[in-house]
């Protein structure tokens, strides 16, 4: 049985449940995590398993795992148990499904695998009381060494800002070949300077127990020689184990029947820690679907099966969560006639909205713009300031983006985006609270018979709090003016504008979210990535708080 996993143990926390780090060491399947051996042998020659340092360009957090060959240990992680310091290191950037990385990974592994072995001789005979203090199982193979990650996470919400970072970082010759010349760290510098977009840097050692991460010069020359350094406080990579009852154990079967329902055995049969991971996710999935629709004021009770299905995967979690903790207590008790959650039947759970836009006004002059695409409803870009100008017509119009924390409520703001000219009378600007959304937008429009074009003559916007904004306008008509007006349905939101623009605003019209209820799939696939054992519950309860 393989279990790859990372930890460092210098950073794990004492009160908790670590990984194995030694040849031969207990461990506890059901609690994934070490405990004292009950055996004894001598190991091979340890053998080389690698070492690497290499600069990669990921998009989205899932490319970042494979690049550091971390997919596989994660999938091995049922969410509970040790605790993965990469991981957790990794998951603290918040890196999103359009975010763009750049990504240093150096490493170093060793591998020792058993030569000879024999069980203790004064073993407890009782099986629960071996079981409590040394698992049911022991190391047979065991990969450790060390790691350094360095992650630049450039923050692009839609597809257009993704190709900007990509492109600057292509243009700037941030690759493994810029790696490899000694270029990238000069350009990093400039390309994190010239890029408006949010972007976060940090790095972490793992495997040495006083050696931190350079601050300050040429990091990336640095991890070229990290694979060199010799590790004093290895993590824990990978390891393989085998049972007890291999060795002759008696009175076992028990804990073999226990331990064979809770890991099941392949796709068809994930067992309960495979039903528990698969809930997580479905779990987690939910509860990202609700967060965007809390995002842009969209009632989840108009997604009924979301909200039961939501509910139903959060009980059966629950329950399951209650079947894996009796087992951590009390393995010889194998559960009888144990089925597996309905609700894993459902499958998984997935946005379903359409972006159109609607209503444009005006004329044909000037340069197109729309500022917000559709792949920025997922990301929960919402619209959160706009600001207006003008005297006999619309001047100029501006726009603030931004994503705000579901939980805290703070708002992430991104640079403004301008049309047109800021000139003539400019009103205050309609700022969104949390929880306020705009749901009424007017566009007016008109023939400038000075200009011989159509024009936008006003814009008014009114929010779902009674707030309004409206753009000046007193200059008569030649001929009568021509109003869009939108009333935002249930289901709908205004995500932000589309038009054409020169010195003044030509056209204008709304980019308009409409939500329907979640497209759900066939069940997903278990063993993903890891979560606590109570994560789901915590999510949830927390966007319904």
């Amino acid at each position: 049985m393989n279990r790859k996993l990372e930890t460092d143990r210098t950073q794990t926390s004492t009160d908790g449940p670590t990984l194995p780090s030694a040849l031969f060491d207990g461990y506890d399947t059901f609690a994934n995590a070490r405990r004292t051996s009950a055996v004894s042998g001598t190991p091979q020659s340890p053998t080389n398993g690698g070492m690497d340092a290499s600069l990669s360009i990921c998009i989205g957090q899932e490319q970042v795992m494979e690049k550091i060959d971390f997919l596989a240990s994660v999938s091995s992680n049922f969410g509970f148990g040790a605790v993965d310091a990469r991981a957790e290191f990794i998951q603290k950037f918040n890196i999103t499904e359009t975010s763009v990385v750049v990504l240093i990974n150096a490493y170093k592994k060793a591998v020792v695998n058993e030569n000879t072995v024999k069980l203790q001789s004064d073993l407890p005979a009782d099986p629960l009381t071996l079981f409590k203090q040394h698992g049911d199982s022991y190391v047979t193979s065991l990969t450790t060494g060390s790691s350094y990650c360095a992650l630049w996470v450039f923050y692009a919400t839609t597809e257009e800002e993704q190709t900007t970072v990509t492109g600057k970082l292509s243009a700037s010759s941030i690759s493994e070949d810029g790696y490899t010349s000694g270029s990238a760290q000069a350009s990093l510098d400039t390309v994190q300077k010239d890029i408006s977009i949010t972007s976060s840097f940090d790095h972490q050692i793992f495997g040495f127990a006083e050696l931190p991460p350079p601050v300050s010069g040429d990091i990336v020359a640095w991890s070229k020689t990290f694979p060199n350094l010799v590790p004093d406080a290895p993590i824990t990579y990978a390891f393989d184990t085998a049972h007890y009852e291999d060795l002759g154990v008696p009175s076992f079967d028990a804990i073999k029947a226990s331990r064979a329902l809770f890991l099941g055995g392949g796709p068809e049969n994930p067992g309960i820690a495979g039903y528990y991971q698969g809930l997580l996710e479905q779990g987690a999935a939910v509860s990202d679907i609700e967060t965007v629709y809390a995002s842009y004021g969209y009632d989840v009770r108009g997604d009924q099966a979301l909200l039961k299905r939501g509910q139903d995967i959060e009980n059966d979690t629950q329950s399951l969560y209650d079947t894996i903790a009796a087992l951590e207590d009390d393995p010889t008790q194998t559960p009888q006639n144990w089925t597996p959650p309905a609700s894993a039947g459902y499958g998984m759970p997935s946005l379903n909205v359409a972006v159109l836009t609607l209503g444009r006004t005006g004329g044909t002059s000037g340069a197109p713009f729309q500022d917000i695409q559709a792949d920025a409803v997922a990301a929960r870009v919402i619209l959160n300031d706009v600001a207006v100008a003008g005297f006999s017509h619309l001047h100029g119009i501006e726009s603030t983006y931004g994503i705000r924390d579901p939980q805290t409520g703070t708002l992430q703001p991104f640079p403004t985006i301008a049309h047109g000219s800021q000139t003539g009378i400019q009103p205050n600007d309609l700022k969104l609270q949390k929880g306020e959304f705009v749901n009424y937008v007017e566009v007016t429009s008109s023939w400038d018979n000075t200009q011989q074009h159509h024009i936008v003559q006003q814009v008014v916007l009114r929010t779902t709090l009674g707030n309004s904004l409206v753009s000046p306008s007193n200059a008569p008509t030649v001929e009568p003016s021509a109003p869009y007006p939108w009333t935002a349905a249930p289901n709908q939101a205004l995500l932000g504008f589309f038009g054409s623009a020169g010195e003044e605003i030509n056209a204008l019209g709304m980019v308009v979210a409409t939500f329907s209820p979640a497209n759900w799939t066939l069940p997903p696939a278990m063993h993903s990535r890891p979560r606590r054992r109570d994560a789901a519950l915590r999510q949830r309860s927390q966007l319904n708080a």
